[in-house]
């Protein structure tokens, strides 16, 4: 996989879409583990400023952090 550089202190925005209306969280532990999951492999790069999680599809307003070079 290539690796793309982030800015530091950028902020993106990723959307993404389930195909044709199909469930991506089904149930309440489905977000709760979507969310500890963006944690997991995220939360020492950035940090999230804003999250919508809906049944179909997701939003995510994200900061790269600073580097500490």
């Amino acid at each position: 996989m290539k690796t793309r550089h982030l800015f530091s202190e950028a902020i993106y925005w990723i959307h993404s879409a389930s195909v044709s209306g199909t469930s991506l969280f089904k149930q309440e532990s489905d977000t709760e583990f979507f969310k500890k999951r963006l944690e997991k492999y995220l939360g020492e790069v950035c940090d999230i400023i804003a999250m919508s999680l809906l049944e179909d599809q997701f939003n995510i307003l994200l900061r790269i952090k600073p580097r500490l070079d």
